[in-house]
């Protein structure tokens, strides 16, 4: 199974925080309700910039550089 690799929080305004995979390029937004009445929600954009209608984390397709690409052959 392949995991995310999440880079460090950018907060775009106090009521958002974007972080992006560094191995496939998918940003998981967490809104933040204004009122502070509610809990946060998380939204999924893929590199592309469409956001992806799930409510479980997207699987991430992308390879880091430390994991091995495979050995032609098998």
């Amino acid at each position: 199974m392949n995991r995310h690799r999440w880079c460090s929080p950018e907060r775009p305004s106090v009521y958002e925080t974007v972080r992006a995979c560094k191995k496939c390029g998918v940003l998981r937004i967490t809104r933040h309700d204004q009122l502070g009445r509610g809990f946060p929600w998380i939204e999924w954009v893929d590199a592309d910039g469409v956001v992806i209608d799930t409510r479980l984390t997207p699987h991430c397709n992308g390879v880091s550089p430390a994991e091995p690409q495979g050995v032609a052959g098998l």
